[in-house]
Formats: C-alpha cells, structure tokens, sequence
C-alpha cells in the first residue's frame, strides 16, 4: 500500500470510530429489597469460593517447576486472594447478615 491508499483509510476509520460513539446501557436496579438482599449475598458467596481456591493455586508449584517470574507472579495471586478472602470473612462477621458459604447463582 502507498501513502494515497492508506490516508484515506485512516481517514474513514477515524470518523467511523468516532461517529459511533459509545453505547451505554442502562442498568436497572433489582426490584424488591429481598431480590436485591439476596443478590448481594451471592455475589458475596461467589467471590468468597473464587478467593477461597484462588489462595491455594500456589500448590501448583510443587508437581511444576516454572520460571521465577511466572512463580512470582503465581505466588502475588495466591497472596492477593487469601488476604481478599480474609477481608471477606471479616465483612460477614461484622454484618450477620452475609453467610459467605451460601453457594447459588444469583439471578440473571
């Protein structure tokens, strides 16, 4: 390609990206307050069962060796989430209201 070829490519590239724009959706607020409850307790359940495995993925590196970057990288995941997991259940103690072994998928 030359330069009078890939000018006005650019050219309608450019404009069809900005013409285009973003689309934004909107987000509507589950109904009642029981919905909206129970949805924000299994999100909370979820994300604790993520952590929960997420903190023993550094046990991988015992059957495999890998990089020392890769390892470390391993090992800054296994950390991140068994802290996140701590300040889970720290959260549940503080609101009763928030069993983090509860395990159903929220609606949707």
């Amino acid at each position: 390609m030359n330069k009078r070829t890939i000018a006005p490519a650019l050219v309608i590239v450019i404009a069809s990206l900005m013409g285009g724009g973003c689309l934004t959706s909107k987000v509507t607020p589950v109904g009642t307050a029981s919905e909206r409850d129970r949805v924000r307790v299994n999100s909370y359940s979820l994300l604790y069962q993520l952590l929960e495995q997420q903190k023993n993925v550094s046990k991988l590196l015992i059957i495999k060796r890998e990089r020392a970057d890769l390892k470390r990288l391993i090992k800054s995941i296994a950390s991140a989430s068994a802290a996140g997991a701590k300040t889970l259940e720290k959260f549940a103690k503080e609101d009763g209201s928030l069993p983090l072994k509860q395990s159903s998928l929220p609606p949707g």
